[in-house]
């Protein structure tokens, strides 16, 4: 599967209102796995609305469908996702799809009894539905049922191992009940799939400076510097283990203050979007370093 397009390039023709570029946008974005309530309703409710573009969409119509239905839930567009939900029952009526967006649509009422007995249903005849376990753990989170929600990760994670989306959400609930160890075994498994993803690289640097491991925390920052020159959470980290170090500090620490300092004023001048205030305050702050 080639990856989608860039936005950009469809975005000035699908605003334009060329049918064809919206529906190509509407796929990028499904293909992408991206979220654009905004602009999937906008344009998929333009394309469900015209027979021309009902005919061009071919078999991507109940994709566009079920996109339409995700973004009215965000956007509080009642009429559009009963519309669709409409739709797509009558063209599958035992679809385990539909009801989840059924459930989807109790989790926005709050009516979480109703939300669980739909879920529990498709997990019965499907236990392996990921989709479906994940809208669990998502319904837990919103009723602040933090421990029900770690518990219900920990069970998903003994069938599929290696969900590291899955990981990443229990390691931010285990950050949210301060368990940062438990946090940190989850942002490993993380980084062993994906070592490059850099909110994962931060994460695990903040968390063995938390636990005072300021030379695993520094090597980390060092890692999320080295993937994004221009991250400035990565910069103050860095700075903040060099600081912490303090007497262990040798002149390779040393000098790699004075270009952590440097890069942090560059960036900071660089920002344009800031106000000089903001900008002057935070490079004082230097001073303490």
């Amino acid at each position: 599967m080639e990856p989608p397009p860039v936005l950009s390039t469809l975005l000035p023709s699908a605003l334009a209102g060329d049918l064809s570029q919206q529906i190509a946008t509407l796929e990028a974005i499904r293909l992408a796995r991206l979220i654009h309530p905004d602009l999937t309703l906008k344009f998929g409710a333009t394309v469900l609305s015209s027979s021309k573009g009902r005919r061009l969409s071919g078999n991507d119509i109940w994709g566009i469908y079920e996109q339409v239905a995700i973004a009215a839930l965000y956007l509080n567009r009642t009429e559009w996702f009963e519309h669709c939900l409409q739709a797509l029952d009558n063209q599958f009526p035992s679809s385990i799809r539909v009801k989840r967006l059924e459930g989807m649509y109790c989790e926005k009422k709050k009516d979480w009894q109703q939300a669980e007995a739909l879920y529990s249903e498709i997990l019965t005849n499907k236990p392996s539905d990921t989709a479906t376990r994940k809208r669990m753990i998502a319904m837990l989170k919103a009723q602040k049922k933090t421990s029900e929600a770690i518990e219900e990760c920990n069970a998903y994670l003994d069938i599929f191992q290696t969900d590291q989306e899955v990981w990443h959400e229990l390691a931010e609930l285990y950050i949210s009940e301060v368990n940062l160890t438990k946090a940190m075994y989850c942002f490993t498994e993380v980084l062993l799939s994906n070592p490059r993803q850099i909110y994962a690289v931060l994460s695990f640097a903040e968390l063995q400076y938390t636990l005072q491991d300021l030379e695993v925390a520094r090597k980390y920052f060092c890692l999320a510097c080295h993937l994004d020159e221009s991250n400035l959470r990565g910069m103050w980290g860095l700075l903040l283990c060099l600081h912490g170090l303090g007497p262990k500090r040798d002149e390779k620490y040393a000098a790699l203050m004075t270009i952590t300092k440097k890069k942090i004023i560059d960036l900071y001048y660089g920002a344009k979007e800031l106000t000089k205030t903001t900008r002057d305050v935070a490079i004082k702050l230097l001073d303490a370093y």
